[in-house]
C-alpha cells in the first residue's frame, strides 16, 4: 500500500476504477487521500467509461407459445435516470428455453436443455443477431448431471457432479482461441478449487451448495425447505433470491447465507416472487420481478438496481433506482437473465 501513495492521482484512479465498487467503503478508511479519490467525480466518470454492460432477458408467453428477447435501456424521454425493457429482434426457439446459459463477451452460449442433449451447443452473437450451432462436447450427458460456468473466459462443464462414487469428467471450451472442447487436465481442475462453486436446484426444495475439492464437487451446506429461485454473481460475490428468505449473499468464510440489507431495512420485493430473475449491471445488482395483474390481462415488470458495498466482511446494498420497466401479458414468464459485454 505504501507504494500506492507515491503514485500520481491519475494513476491511482486508474487502479481504483478496476477495483469492485463494493470495496470502496473499506478503501476510504485507509487514508484521507484515498477517501477523496473514491468520492471524486473523476473516478465515477472513469467507471462509466469502463463498464458497458447490457442485460438481456428471455421471456416466454405460455398462452401464445412464443418467445421474446428484451434489453434494459435508459429512457431518453426524461432528464432523470429512468429505465425500460425494449424488445429485441433476436432469434428465439424452444430449444434454448431450458438450456444452461453462460456469457463470454458479446456471445451467449446455450448448453443442453430438457429438449437437447448437453453435448449440443448453440451460440447467439448479440452483435450480429445470429444463432448458430457450436461444436459438440466429447462426452454426452444429461442436463441434470452437470454444472456449467465460466472461469477466465473459458467455459467449463463438470458432469456427474453430485455423485460421490461416480467418475467426474471436466470439459473446457476456449472461445477465444481453439474453439474446441477438450478434457481438462488434473492441473487445471486443481486450479479451479478456489474458484468454482455450484448450487443444486433440486425438486426436494433443498438448495445444496457445493465446493470443488480434490477434483470433485463436495456438498458444503444446504438451506433446507427454501431453495433459491435465482442466483447470480456480482463482483465475485454469489447472490440468490429465496422464496422465504428473500435476497441473500453467500458468506464463503462462514459457509452460510446472509440477508442483504441496507441500513436496518431488509430488501424485499412486492408482487409475484416465483419468477424473480437477476444479473449484474455496471457493477450493480439488477433484480427483475413481475408485479400484480393489472387491467387487460397484463402485468408490470419491476426492476431494482442495487449498489453493493463491503464494510469489513459484510456486504450491504443501497437501492439506486426502482421502478416499472415494462408491461407484459400475465401468461409471460422470464427464462433467462444475462449480462453481455
Amino acid at each position: 500500500m505504501s507504494s500506492l501513495f507515491s503514485l500520481p492521482d491519475d494513476v491511482v484512479l486508474n487502479c481504483l476504477v478496476r477495483v469492485p465498487e463494493r470495496c470502496y467503503g473499506n478503501i476510504s478508511c485507509v487514508s484521507k487521500r484515498l477517501r477523496s479519490l473514491v468520492l471524486s467525480p473523476e473516478l465515477h466518470r472513469l467507471r462509466s467509461l469502463l463498464y458497458k454492460d447490457s442485460i438481456y432477458l428471455y421471456c416466454f408467453n405460455k398462452e401464445r407459445v412464443s418467445f421474446q428477447w428484451f434489453t434494459l435501456c435508459r429512457s431518453e424521454e426524461t432528464t432523470t435516470d429512468q429505465y425500460q425493457l425494449v424488445p429485441l429482434a433476436l432469434p428465439s426457439c424452444k430449444m434454448i428455453s431450458s438450456s444452461s446459459t453462460v456469457v463470454v463477451g458479446s456471445k451467449i452460449y446455450f448448453i443442453g436443455g430438457y429438449f437437447t442433449p448437453l453435448s449440443v451447443i448453440r451460440i447467439l452473437d448479440t452483435r450480429s443477431g445470429k444463432l448458430t450451432r457450436g461444436p459438440s462436447m466429447n462426452v454426452a450427458c444429461t442436463h441434470e448431471t452437470a454444472a456449467v460456468g465460466v472461469v477466465d473466459r473459458n467455459i467449463y462443464v463438470i458432469r456427474r457432479c453430485f455423485g460421490e462414487d461416480e467418475n467426474q469428467v471436466v470439459e473446457v471450451f476456449d472461445p477465444d482461441h481453439s474453439q474446441t472442447w477438450e478434457f481438462a487436465s488434473e492441473e487445471i481442475v486443481q486450479s479451479l478449487e478456489k474458484k468454482v462453486h455450484a448450487m443444486d436446484f433440486g425438486v426436494d426444495r433443498i438448495g445444496g451448495f457445493y465446493k470443488l475439492r480434490e477434483g470433485r464437487l463436495r456438498k458444503t451446506m444446504e438451506r433446507k425447505g427454501d431453495r433459491p429461485i435465482c442466483v447470480c454473481v456480482v463482483e465475485s460475490v454469489l447472490f440468490a433470491y429465496f422464496r422465504t428468505g428473500g435476497l441473500m449473499w453467500f458468506d464463503t468464510k462462514l459457509n452460510a447465507w446472509t440477508r442483504l440489507v441496507t441500513s436496518d431495512e431488509v430488501l424485499t420485493l412486492e408482487g409475484e416472487f416465483c419468477n424473480v430473475v437477476m444479473s449484474k449491471y455496471d457493477g450493480k445488482l439488477a433484480v427483475f420481478w413481475p408485479g400484480y395483474e393489472i387491467i387487460g390481462y397484463m402485468k408490470e415488470v419491476w426492476c431494482r438496481l442495487i449498489s453493493l458495498e463491503s464494510v469489513g466482511d459484510i456486504v450491504y446494498g443501497t437501492i439506486d433506482w426502482s421502478g416499472v420497466v415494462a408491461t407484459i401479458p400475465v401468461a409471460s414468464t422470464f427464462l433467462h437473465c444475462l449480462t453481455v459485454s
